[in-house]
């Protein structure tokens, strides 16, 4: 009964705390660590990665895409004109990031997932 009662707390607590995310959870730098095409969810976490693909969420609501790779930063990688830098908004109650710029060769809008801890998953959203 008592380990019943903990996951309860544990999931309920989880959930509560998914749906009070803001924009201001998702500031920082985020780096990609997975993509699986068949969901079309992105996984990325705060956490440092040495090589690969980055985005910077700013304060300013700013974004702006990274690639560093062992040879340097590859400006190329980008299909925007404006290589990587855009602007991005998050609205809380329908849990939607929206990017003025296409993300990770994905899209412009994206769903949040799950946020816990340090990593976020983003469901890639057509865009109407």
């Amino acid at each position: 009964m008592k380990l019943l009662f903990i996951t309860f707390f544990v999931l309920s607590y989880s959930i509560n705390s998914f749906s009070q995310v803001e924009e201001k959870h998702l500031i920082g730098n985020w780096y990609h660590i997975k993509t699986d095409r068949v969901s079309k969810e992105i996984t990325l976490e705060k956490t440092k990665k040495d090589y690969g693909i980055s985005l910077s969420l700013r304060n300013d609501n700013s974004i702006r895409e990274h690639y560093s790779a062992p040879c340097g930063n590859d400006m190329q990688f980008f299909r925007s004109a404006n290589k990587g830098v855009g602007k991005w908004s998050y609205n809380s109650k329908t849990h939607i990031l929206t990017s003025s710029i296409p993300l990770l060769y994905a899209s412009k809008k994206f769903k949040l997932i799950s946020y816990k801890d340090n990593r976020i998953v983003l469901s890639s959203l057509p865009i109407k």
